[in-house]
């Protein structure tokens, strides 16, 4: 553990803003609901694999991308497949190798097979479980950024290694667990406040949830 580290992110929850708690506590329920709602739109039926082949597609096409944009871009995608379109018209605003993957989970729900690499796998279970009962934590760049104390822009920003996202994972769990708090809503929470201190410009995110 990296008592350096521990005292960032605690420090960045000491400075969040009600509304940011706020979000964080209610942020993955709202997103979850909007995900069924949309299942149940746009592919008829809101079974369990319906859901879970939803969340994964939102997952898969979120890196680097805005939530604002990954929900355009998972709508554009629904619509395409209620229609019944051909790959090659298929225009999202994602990587290609993502885009084929959201393709290949909707045709397949075979989430495990497509949902690859632990940032995205566990955004996916956090979607999928928004009381975070596997205690997973999506460590993004700017999650990366807080705990090593600087606001290094992410373009052109290495994977973070597995060693240390899991110091970063076990950091917010150990904070979550002091608050009595699930670590995936402290994460959002201090995610967002972060954002703001840095004035970071990005789209309001959770916006669509919230």
């Amino acid at each position: 553990m990296s008592e350096a580290g521990f005292d960032r992110i605690y420090q960045t929850w000491e400075h969040t803003l009600d509304s940011e708690r706020h979000a964080g506590a209610v942020y993955w329920y709202r997103m979850h609901n909007a995900m069924v709602d949309r299942c149940m739109q746009f592919l008829y039926a809101a079974d369990p694999s319906n859901v879970r082949a939803l969340c994964a597609c939102y997952a898969v096409l979120s890196p680097n991308c805005s939530e604002a944009i990954t929900f355009k871009a998972l709508d554009r995608l629904l619509k395409w497949w209620r229609n019944n379109g051909k790959v090659e018209d298929l225009r999202l605003p994602a990587y290609g190798r993502n885009k084929d993957k959201a393709v290949q989970v909707l045709a397949t729900r075979d989430v495990a097979k497509y949902v690859k690499g632990r940032k995205v796998l566990s955004f996916y279970a956090n979607l999928v479980d928004p009381d975070n009962k596997d205690r997973l934590v999506t460590v993004d760049g700017h999650m990366a950024n807080m705990w090593r104390g600087a606001p290094v822009r992410l373009a052109g920003m290495k994977d973070l290694k597995n060693d240390e996202y899991s110091l970063i994972e076990d950091t917010v769990r150990q904070i979550a667990d002091g608050l009595r708090m699930p670590p995936s809503h402290l994460a959002a929470a201090v995610w967002l406040a972060w954002k703001r201190i840095h004035g970071i410009v990005h789209d309001p995110q959770g916006r669509l949830f919230m």
